[in-house]
């Protein structure tokens, strides 16, 4: 089941909080009288990146789902620049070099085969893209890796990085 999550809210203090949650939870779960536990926000710093894990982690915790053994983007980013030898910052831009566009494009097939975002949400991540940009290069990488063994090499050592057995 892909777990995709709804559209960002960030509160401005604890009480907006609340209220966000016990006004989803009554839209969500109507006939239950289950408490809603409410932590006072701590100061702690977290990328933007982190706080959205955190946020579909706890929602998918609310409806009962598992998204333990998947990647974040940020993992299969990191190993995508690795096995491909170029750089996040440069998988993010916006260039159009094919060496870099075929990074790109391999990030968008690993996400969508690893984790449950939608093509809006990988786009939005690696750098504002539309989600037809993510469908293309995600079908692209599925054909090249098919005919380019090269392809097929930074996609299998991507995942061999990912699930912890490179070496």
């Amino acid at each position: 089941m892909n777990y995709q999550l709804p559209e960002v809210y960030e509160p401005k203090n604890a009480a907006d909080l609340r209220r966000h949650y016990a006004a989803v939870f009554r839209r969500n779960r109507p006939e239950t009288q289950r408490p809603i536990v409410v932590i006072k926000p701590v100061s702690v710093s977290y990328t933007l990146e982190q706080a959205r894990q955190y946020m579909a982690e706890a929602h998918a915790a609310f409806n009962g789902e598992d998204l333990a053994g998947r990647n974040t983007m940020a993992e299969i980013l990191a190993a995508v620049s690795k096995a491909s030898g170029i750089s996040e910052s440069e998988i993010k831009s916006t260039s159009r070099q094919h060496r870099k566009a075929r990074a790109r494009n391999i990030f968008y097939y690993l996400c969508r085969q690893r984790t449950g975002w939608s093509m809006s949400r990988i786009g939005l991540f690696i750098g504002g893209r539309d989600h037809s940009t993510v469908l293309s290069g995600t079908n692209r990488s599925a054909e090249y890796a098919n005919a380019f063994s090269p392809y097929r090499t930074i996609i299998r050592d991507a995942i061999a990085i990912l699930e912890g057995t490179d070496t």
